[in-house]
């Protein structure tokens, strides 16, 4: 129904589109800094398993929305302006 209405008016949804590339330029920041937040989200830090299912990762999005892997994104992420244009197709990119 949602759909039917937003192509009669020629919009699409903008929002997932837009929280895409706020997580991936977040992640450009962490990933071009040296941190204790970096540490800790890149997975440094050793830790216990917690119990129970499994939780979707934040990086898991990351990296299936880049279709690389993690070093090759942190990689990536070093050059700042190359990030930007690969965050623009990847939010530009088919759903």
């Amino acid at each position: 129904m949602n759909d039917e209405v937003l192509e009669q008016v020629s919009q699409s949804r903008l929002l997932p589109g837009k929280i895409k590339s706020q997580k991936l330029l977040c992640f450009s920041h962490l990933a071009r800094h040296a941190s204790l937040q970096k540490d800790l989200t890149l997975g440094y830090m050793p830790r216990k398993r917690r119990q129970g299912w499994q939780r979707r990762q934040w990086l898991g999005d990351v990296t299936v929305w880049s279709g690389l892997k993690l070093p090759e994104v942190v990689t990536l992420a070093t050059e700042r302006g190359k990030f930007r244009q690969f965050v623009h197709g990847v939010v530009q990119a088919p759903h």
